[in-house]
Protein backbone atom coordinates (compact mmCIF):
# COMPACT_ATOMS: atom_id res chain seq x y z
CA UNK A 1 0.00 0.00 0.00
CA UNK A 2 1.72 3.54 -1.31
CA UNK A 3 1.26 6.45 0.97
CA UNK A 4 2.81 9.86 1.46
CA UNK A 5 4.06 9.28 5.44
CA UNK A 6 2.54 6.90 8.08
CA UNK A 7 2.92 7.44 11.96
CA UNK A 8 1.60 4.97 13.97
CA UNK A 9 -0.15 6.14 17.35
CA UNK A 10 -2.13 4.36 19.83
CA UNK A 11 -2.42 1.82 16.85
CA UNK A 12 -3.72 4.51 14.77
CA UNK A 13 -2.49 5.26 11.31
CA UNK A 14 -2.70 8.75 10.43
CA UNK A 15 -1.66 9.97 6.81
CA UNK A 16 -0.58 13.32 5.91
CA UNK A 17 -0.87 14.96 2.96
CA UNK A 18 -0.21 18.06 1.23
CA UNK A 19 -2.73 20.27 -0.45
CA UNK A 20 -1.62 21.10 -4.55
CA UNK A 21 -0.01 24.21 -5.23
CA UNK A 22 -1.20 25.60 -8.37
CA UNK A 23 2.14 27.34 -9.28
CA UNK A 24 4.27 25.88 -11.90
CA UNK A 25 7.35 27.98 -9.50
CA UNK A 26 5.87 26.78 -6.00
CA UNK A 27 5.03 22.83 -6.63
CA UNK A 28 5.72 20.51 -3.53
CA UNK A 29 8.80 18.51 -3.04
CA UNK A 30 8.17 14.93 -3.79
CA UNK A 31 7.07 13.19 -0.12
CA UNK A 32 10.22 12.75 1.45
CA UNK A 33 10.91 10.64 5.49
CA UNK A 34 13.49 11.82 7.61
CA UNK A 35 14.40 13.83 5.20
CA UNK A 36 15.40 11.11 2.65
CA UNK A 37 13.44 10.41 -0.80
CA UNK A 38 10.24 7.66 0.00
CA UNK A 39 11.58 4.90 -1.80
CA UNK A 40 7.98 3.31 -1.14
CA UNK A 41 6.32 6.62 -3.61
CA UNK A 42 8.84 6.70 -5.95
CA UNK A 43 9.17 3.16 -6.72
CA UNK A 44 5.35 1.67 -6.46
CA UNK A 45 3.67 4.30 -8.77
CA UNK A 46 0.61 5.94 -8.30
CA UNK A 47 -2.06 4.93 -5.17
CA UNK A 48 -5.09 3.72 -6.06
CA UNK A 49 -7.71 5.61 -6.35
CA UNK A 50 -10.31 5.88 -2.95
CA UNK A 51 -13.86 6.66 -2.32
CA UNK A 52 -14.08 10.03 -1.37
CA UNK A 53 -17.45 11.47 0.03
CA UNK A 54 -18.87 9.41 -3.36
CA UNK A 55 -16.10 11.14 -5.57
CA UNK A 56 -12.90 9.59 -6.58
CA UNK A 57 -9.44 11.32 -6.05
CA UNK A 58 -7.52 10.49 -9.40
CA UNK A 59 -3.84 10.39 -9.14
CA UNK A 60 -2.83 11.32 -12.80
CA UNK A 61 0.24 13.36 -12.30
CA UNK A 62 0.44 13.41 -8.72
CA UNK A 63 -1.13 11.91 -6.27
CA UNK A 64 -4.83 12.13 -4.98
CA UNK A 65 -5.58 10.79 -1.52
CA UNK A 66 -8.97 12.04 0.52
CA UNK A 67 -8.95 13.77 3.63
CA UNK A 68 -11.92 14.51 5.62
CA UNK A 69 -14.25 14.08 3.00
CA UNK A 70 -12.52 16.24 0.31
CA UNK A 71 -9.79 15.36 -2.62
CA UNK A 72 -6.29 16.92 -2.11
CA UNK A 73 -3.62 16.71 -4.51
CA UNK A 74 0.24 16.32 -4.45
CA UNK A 75 1.08 17.50 -7.98
CA UNK A 76 3.83 16.78 -9.81
CA UNK A 77 6.01 19.67 -11.33
CA UNK A 78 4.04 22.00 -13.97
CA UNK A 79 1.06 20.28 -12.90
CA UNK A 80 -2.28 21.66 -11.28
CA UNK A 81 -5.41 20.11 -10.34
CA UNK A 82 -7.80 22.02 -12.24
CA UNK A 83 -10.98 19.70 -13.61
CA UNK A 84 -12.61 16.90 -11.78
CA UNK A 85 -11.52 15.24 -8.88
CA UNK A 86 -11.54 12.05 -10.86
CA UNK A 87 -8.92 13.31 -13.63
CA UNK A 88 -6.05 14.31 -10.51
CA UNK A 89 -3.48 16.85 -11.79
CA UNK A 90 -5.48 16.62 -14.88
CA UNK A 91 -3.43 20.12 -16.18
CA UNK A 92 0.41 21.30 -17.71
CA UNK A 93 1.02 24.57 -16.35
CA UNK A 94 4.72 24.53 -17.70
CA UNK A 95 3.81 25.71 -21.13
CA UNK A 96 0.07 26.25 -21.31
CA UNK A 97 -0.51 29.73 -21.85
CA UNK A 98 -4.20 28.98 -21.06
CA UNK A 99 -3.08 27.88 -17.67
CA UNK A 100 0.22 29.61 -17.47
CA UNK A 101 2.00 28.64 -13.38
CA UNK A 102 -1.90 28.08 -12.42
CA UNK A 103 -5.48 26.74 -13.28
CA UNK A 104 -6.78 29.74 -15.73
CA UNK A 105 -4.08 32.07 -15.77
CA UNK A 106 -4.29 33.09 -19.46
CA UNK A 107 -1.38 34.70 -21.47
CA UNK A 108 -3.30 37.10 -23.05
CA UNK A 109 -2.34 36.07 -26.39
CA UNK A 110 0.99 35.32 -24.97
CA UNK A 111 3.07 32.21 -24.82
CA UNK A 112 3.87 30.53 -21.62
CA UNK A 113 7.10 29.03 -20.14
CA UNK A 114 8.50 27.98 -16.66
CA UNK A 115 4.87 28.93 -16.05
CA UNK A 116 5.60 32.61 -16.44
CA UNK A 117 3.96 34.17 -19.17
CA UNK A 118 5.54 36.29 -22.14
CA UNK A 119 5.37 40.37 -22.73
CA UNK A 120 3.43 40.72 -25.97
CA UNK A 121 4.13 44.16 -28.46
CA UNK A 122 0.88 46.28 -28.66
CA UNK A 123 3.01 48.26 -30.56
CA UNK A 124 6.05 48.92 -31.73
CA UNK A 125 7.64 52.04 -32.57
CA UNK A 126 5.30 54.56 -31.34
CA UNK A 127 7.29 57.64 -31.73
CA UNK A 128 7.85 59.25 -27.97
CA UNK A 129 5.13 57.39 -26.24
CA UNK A 130 5.01 59.91 -22.83
CA UNK A 131 2.18 58.80 -20.53
CA UNK A 132 -0.05 55.91 -20.90
CA UNK A 133 -3.91 55.34 -19.82
CA UNK A 134 -6.27 52.20 -20.21
CA UNK A 135 -9.61 51.02 -20.01
CA UNK A 136 -11.49 47.70 -20.79
CA UNK A 137 -10.36 47.39 -24.03
CA UNK A 138 -7.93 49.97 -25.31
CA UNK A 139 -4.54 51.51 -24.27
CA UNK A 140 -4.39 55.65 -24.96
CA UNK A 141 -0.89 57.79 -24.88
CA UNK A 142 0.64 60.44 -25.37
CA UNK A 143 3.77 62.31 -27.31
CA UNK A 144 5.14 65.35 -26.35
CA UNK A 145 7.39 65.74 -29.59
CA UNK A 146 4.60 64.80 -31.98
CA UNK A 147 2.03 66.39 -29.93
CA UNK A 148 -0.87 63.89 -30.34
CA UNK A 149 -2.67 61.40 -28.03
CA UNK A 150 -3.28 57.86 -29.96
CA UNK A 151 -4.59 54.77 -29.04
CA UNK A 152 -5.10 50.59 -30.03
CA UNK A 153 -6.53 47.81 -28.40
CA UNK A 154 -5.05 46.15 -25.62
CA UNK A 155 -4.80 42.75 -28.19
CA UNK A 156 -2.17 44.82 -30.29
CA UNK A 157 -2.46 47.57 -33.27
CA UNK A 158 -2.57 45.44 -35.97
CA UNK A 159 -1.35 46.01 -39.29
CA UNK A 160 -3.16 49.67 -39.81
CA UNK A 161 -1.29 50.65 -36.46
CA UNK A 162 -2.66 52.84 -34.09
CA UNK A 163 -5.32 55.43 -34.21
CA UNK A 164 -5.16 58.95 -33.90
CA UNK A 165 -7.07 60.07 -31.09
CA UNK A 166 -6.71 64.16 -30.49
CA UNK A 167 -3.65 66.52 -31.98
CA UNK A 168 -2.24 68.32 -28.97
CA UNK A 169 0.96 70.55 -28.89
CA UNK A 170 2.60 69.61 -25.78
CA UNK A 171 -0.03 66.75 -24.62
CA UNK A 172 1.89 65.21 -21.77
CA UNK A 173 -0.06 63.36 -18.74
CA UNK A 174 -3.33 61.90 -19.38
CA UNK A 175 -6.21 60.92 -17.79
CA UNK A 176 -9.46 58.80 -18.79
CA UNK A 177 -13.04 58.20 -18.09
CA UNK A 178 -16.16 56.52 -20.19
CA UNK A 179 -16.81 59.24 -22.28
CA UNK A 180 -12.93 61.72 -23.11
CA UNK A 181 -9.51 61.78 -22.80
CA UNK A 182 -8.06 64.24 -20.40
CA UNK A 183 -4.31 65.89 -20.86
CA UNK A 184 -1.95 68.40 -19.47
CA UNK A 185 -0.93 70.18 -22.34
CA UNK A 186 1.79 72.88 -21.62
CA UNK A 187 -0.16 75.22 -19.30
CA UNK A 188 -3.63 74.01 -19.87
CA UNK A 189 -6.21 71.25 -19.00
CA UNK A 190 -7.63 69.79 -22.42
CA UNK A 191 -10.69 67.33 -22.92
CA UNK A 192 -11.07 65.46 -26.22
CA UNK A 193 -14.25 62.88 -26.37
CA UNK A 194 -14.24 59.74 -27.50
CA UNK A 195 -13.92 58.16 -29.69
CA UNK A 196 -11.63 61.11 -31.32
CA UNK A 197 -11.67 65.03 -31.73
CA UNK A 198 -8.96 66.07 -34.07
CA UNK A 199 -7.61 68.96 -33.56
CA UNK A 200 -10.55 70.08 -31.83
CA UNK A 201 -9.89 69.39 -27.94
CA UNK A 202 -11.33 71.96 -25.67
CA UNK A 203 -9.71 73.86 -22.88
CA UNK A 204 -10.99 73.21 -19.61
CA UNK A 205 -8.61 75.20 -17.43
CA UNK A 206 -5.29 77.44 -17.74
CA UNK A 207 -2.64 75.59 -15.53
CA UNK A 208 -0.07 78.11 -15.07
CA UNK A 209 3.61 76.09 -14.60
CA UNK A 210 6.86 77.54 -14.01
CA UNK A 211 9.46 77.62 -16.57
CA UNK A 212 11.18 74.23 -17.20
CA UNK A 213 9.15 71.87 -14.91
CA UNK A 214 6.68 69.01 -16.24
CA UNK A 215 3.65 69.56 -17.13
CA UNK A 216 0.91 69.21 -14.44
CA UNK A 217 -0.23 65.51 -13.36
CA UNK A 218 -4.36 65.42 -13.11
CA UNK A 219 -6.57 62.66 -12.53
CA UNK A 220 -10.64 62.16 -13.11
CA UNK A 221 -13.20 62.06 -10.04
CA UNK A 222 -16.80 61.61 -11.47
CA UNK A 223 -17.43 65.25 -12.74
CA UNK A 224 -14.23 67.33 -12.22
CA UNK A 225 -10.39 66.84 -12.97
CA UNK A 226 -8.22 67.66 -10.48
CA UNK A 227 -4.82 69.14 -11.49
CA UNK A 228 -1.89 71.79 -9.47
CA UNK A 229 -0.25 74.69 -11.18
CA UNK A 230 3.23 74.92 -10.01
CA UNK A 231 3.21 78.88 -10.80
CA UNK A 232 1.05 79.67 -8.35
CA UNK A 233 1.41 77.19 -5.66
CA UNK A 234 -2.16 76.18 -6.05
CA UNK A 235 -4.49 72.77 -6.44
CA UNK A 236 -7.64 72.85 -8.92
CA UNK A 237 -10.61 71.15 -9.93
CA UNK A 238 -12.43 71.67 -13.03
CA UNK A 239 -15.70 70.41 -14.65
CA UNK A 240 -15.42 67.50 -16.89
CA UNK A 241 -17.66 68.84 -19.03
CA UNK A 242 -16.29 72.55 -19.10
CA UNK A 243 -19.33 74.15 -18.19
CA UNK A 244 -18.25 76.04 -15.61
CA UNK A 245 -14.58 77.44 -14.26
CA UNK A 246 -12.00 76.05 -12.49
CA UNK A 247 -12.20 76.11 -8.70
CA UNK A 248 -9.49 76.38 -6.17
CA UNK A 249 -9.11 73.69 -3.60
CA UNK A 250 -5.77 74.33 -1.64
CA UNK A 251 -2.72 76.77 -1.72
CA UNK A 252 0.89 76.10 -0.39
CA UNK A 253 3.63 77.92 -0.15
CA UNK A 254 5.82 74.49 -1.87
CA UNK A 255 5.72 74.04 -5.97
CA UNK A 256 2.59 71.18 -5.83
CA UNK A 257 3.58 68.63 -8.82
CA UNK A 258 1.80 65.07 -8.90
CA UNK A 259 -1.84 65.17 -7.70
CA UNK A 260 -3.26 61.42 -7.14
CA UNK A 261 -6.62 60.25 -5.32
CA UNK A 262 -7.08 58.28 -2.08
CA UNK A 263 -9.87 57.22 -0.33
CA UNK A 264 -12.06 60.76 -0.20
CA UNK A 265 -8.63 62.25 -0.08
CA UNK A 266 -6.37 63.81 -2.56
CA UNK A 267 -2.45 63.54 -2.41
CA UNK A 268 -0.05 66.06 -3.84
CA UNK A 269 3.60 65.67 -3.84
CA UNK A 270 5.73 69.40 -3.22
CA UNK A 271 9.35 70.92 -4.21
CA UNK A 272 11.12 73.17 -2.22
CA UNK A 273 10.60 76.37 -3.53
CA UNK A 274 14.66 76.95 -3.89
CA UNK A 275 14.85 73.51 -5.45
CA UNK A 276 12.07 72.82 -7.80
CA UNK A 277 12.55 70.12 -9.64
CA UNK A 278 12.96 67.78 -6.57
CA UNK A 279 9.89 66.42 -4.74
CA UNK A 280 10.32 65.88 -0.96
CA UNK A 281 7.06 65.79 0.63
CA UNK A 282 3.22 64.61 0.35
CA UNK A 283 0.84 66.38 1.56
CA UNK A 284 -2.90 65.66 1.43
CA UNK A 285 -6.05 67.83 1.18
CA UNK A 286 -9.79 66.24 1.72
CA UNK A 287 -11.57 65.78 -2.67
CA UNK A 288 -13.89 68.44 -1.58
CA UNK A 289 -10.89 70.61 -0.54
CA UNK A 290 -9.12 72.02 2.78
CA UNK A 291 -10.75 73.73 4.76
CA UNK A 292 -11.15 77.08 4.12
CA UNK A 293 -8.63 76.73 1.08
CA UNK A 294 -5.87 76.29 3.09
CA UNK A 295 -2.86 74.26 2.58
CA UNK A 296 -2.57 70.66 2.98
CA UNK A 297 -1.19 68.67 5.98
CA UNK A 298 2.10 67.05 5.51
CA UNK A 299 1.89 63.39 5.51
CA UNK A 300 5.50 62.28 4.51
CA UNK A 301 8.99 63.62 3.92
CA UNK A 302 11.54 62.30 1.83
CA UNK A 303 15.32 63.23 2.41
CA UNK A 304 15.80 62.22 -1.21
CA UNK A 305 13.67 63.38 -4.44
CA UNK A 306 10.27 61.19 -5.12
CA UNK A 307 10.18 60.09 -8.29
CA UNK A 308 6.43 58.95 -8.41
CA UNK A 309 3.19 58.40 -6.10
CA UNK A 310 0.25 56.68 -6.81
CA UNK A 311 -3.18 56.76 -4.47
CA UNK A 312 -5.16 53.86 -3.49
CA UNK A 313 -8.23 53.61 -0.64
CA UNK A 314 -5.71 52.44 1.77
CA UNK A 315 -3.43 55.57 1.69
CA UNK A 316 -0.08 56.68 -0.93
CA UNK A 317 2.44 55.23 -2.21
CA UNK A 318 5.75 56.18 -3.48
CA UNK A 319 9.06 55.33 -5.28
CA UNK A 320 12.06 56.82 -4.94
CA UNK A 321 14.74 56.12 -8.18
CA UNK A 322 17.95 57.62 -5.99
CA UNK A 323 17.42 55.22 -2.76
CA UNK A 324 15.56 52.74 -5.03
CA UNK A 325 12.59 52.38 -1.99
CA UNK A 326 9.51 51.81 -2.30
CA UNK A 327 7.52 53.27 0.33
CA UNK A 328 3.61 53.78 1.85
CA UNK A 329 1.21 56.14 4.06
CA UNK A 330 -1.34 54.59 5.29
CA UNK A 331 -4.73 56.25 5.89
CA UNK A 332 -4.89 55.49 9.68
CA UNK A 333 -1.33 56.41 10.03
CA UNK A 334 -0.51 59.29 7.81
CA UNK A 335 -1.10 61.64 10.07
CA UNK A 336 1.68 60.30 12.43
CA UNK A 337 4.12 60.92 10.10
CA UNK A 338 5.24 56.95 9.73
CA UNK A 339 5.89 55.90 6.13
CA UNK A 340 6.19 52.00 6.02
CA UNK A 341 8.49 50.40 3.58
CA UNK A 342 7.49 47.92 1.16
CA UNK A 343 10.47 46.92 -0.88
CA UNK A 344 14.08 48.74 -1.28
CA UNK A 345 16.93 47.59 -3.41
CA UNK A 346 14.80 48.26 -6.38
CA UNK A 347 16.77 49.73 -9.78
CA UNK A 348 15.71 52.92 -10.55
CA UNK A 349 11.96 52.20 -9.88
CA UNK A 350 9.99 54.65 -12.09
CA UNK A 351 6.15 54.43 -11.82
CA UNK A 352 3.72 52.51 -9.73
CA UNK A 353 -0.01 51.84 -9.99
CA UNK A 354 -2.00 50.28 -6.96
CA UNK A 355 -5.13 48.08 -7.93
CA UNK A 356 -7.08 47.16 -4.99
CA UNK A 357 -4.59 44.48 -2.58
CA UNK A 358 -1.73 44.14 -5.51
CA UNK A 359 1.05 46.90 -5.99
CA UNK A 360 2.71 47.02 -9.65
CA UNK A 361 5.40 48.72 -10.42
CA UNK A 362 8.67 49.60 -13.32
CA UNK A 363 12.17 49.56 -12.59
CA UNK A 364 13.91 51.57 -15.53
CA UNK A 365 17.15 49.70 -14.83
CA UNK A 366 20.70 50.48 -15.41
CA UNK A 367 21.29 52.88 -18.13
CA UNK A 368 23.26 51.42 -20.34
CA UNK A 369 21.61 47.85 -19.92
CA UNK A 370 18.48 46.23 -20.63
CA UNK A 371 17.77 45.48 -16.81
CA UNK A 372 14.82 46.89 -16.10
CA UNK A 373 11.51 44.93 -14.78
CA UNK A 374 8.17 44.84 -14.25
CA UNK A 375 6.83 43.36 -11.05
CA UNK A 376 4.44 43.01 -8.36
CA UNK A 377 3.70 42.48 -4.72
CA UNK A 378 0.55 41.94 -2.71
CA UNK A 379 0.45 44.78 -0.30
CA UNK A 380 0.27 43.16 2.85
CA UNK A 381 3.00 40.80 2.43
CA UNK A 382 5.29 42.72 -0.07
CA UNK A 383 8.58 43.03 2.14
CA UNK A 384 8.57 38.96 1.94
CA UNK A 385 7.19 38.32 -2.10
CA UNK A 386 7.79 39.95 -4.60
CA UNK A 387 6.71 38.59 -8.41
CA UNK A 388 8.42 39.51 -11.42
CA UNK A 389 6.21 40.02 -14.23
CA UNK A 390 8.78 40.87 -17.02
CA UNK A 391 13.06 41.03 -16.66
CA UNK A 392 15.39 42.26 -19.00
CA UNK A 393 13.38 45.33 -20.44
CA UNK A 394 14.34 48.50 -22.34
CA UNK A 395 13.69 51.40 -19.42
CA UNK A 396 10.33 50.66 -18.97
CA UNK A 397 8.74 54.03 -17.91
CA UNK A 398 5.24 53.97 -17.18
CA UNK A 399 2.77 51.36 -16.88
CA UNK A 400 -1.34 51.10 -16.05
CA UNK A 401 -3.30 48.15 -15.72
CA UNK A 402 -6.78 46.47 -16.29
CA UNK A 403 -8.27 43.86 -14.17
CA UNK A 404 -6.48 40.87 -16.30
CA UNK A 405 -3.31 42.77 -18.27
CA UNK A 406 -0.01 45.23 -17.10
CA UNK A 407 0.76 47.58 -19.81
CA UNK A 408 3.79 49.52 -19.98
CA UNK A 409 5.82 51.94 -21.66
CA UNK A 410 9.55 50.89 -22.86
CA UNK A 411 11.62 53.76 -23.36
CA UNK A 412 14.74 51.99 -24.67
CA UNK A 413 12.70 50.52 -27.73
CA UNK A 414 9.83 53.34 -28.11
CA UNK A 415 7.05 50.66 -27.19
CA UNK A 416 4.16 49.40 -25.42
CA UNK A 417 3.73 46.00 -24.26
CA UNK A 418 1.40 44.34 -22.25
CA UNK A 419 1.61 41.17 -20.19
CA UNK A 420 -1.30 38.98 -18.02
CA UNK A 421 -1.33 39.91 -14.81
Amino acid sequence: MRVGMLAGIGGVVLVAMIACSQYGSEEPAPPTTNGEPDATVADDGPPPSVPCAGRVCGSVNGIGQCQDGKCVFVCNAGFAHCGDDAAGCDTETGSNPAACGACGHSCLGGTCSGGKCAPVAIVNGAGTPYAIAVDATKVYWTDQTLGVVSSCPIDGCGADGPDEVATIASASEIALDANAVYVSAGTSIRRCSLPSCGATSTQLAAAPQLTGLAPPFLFVDGPSVFFASTQDGKIYRVATNGLSPREELAVTDLIPRMVVKGAGSLYVSTAMPAGGQEDVQIRRCPLAGCPDGGAPEEVAASSVPITRIAGSVDGVYWATSFTGAIQACLEATCTTKAPITLATAQESPNDLVVDGDTLFWVNRGAVNASTGAVRSCKTASCTSTVRDLATGRAKPSRLAVTPTAVVWIEDGSKSIFRIAR
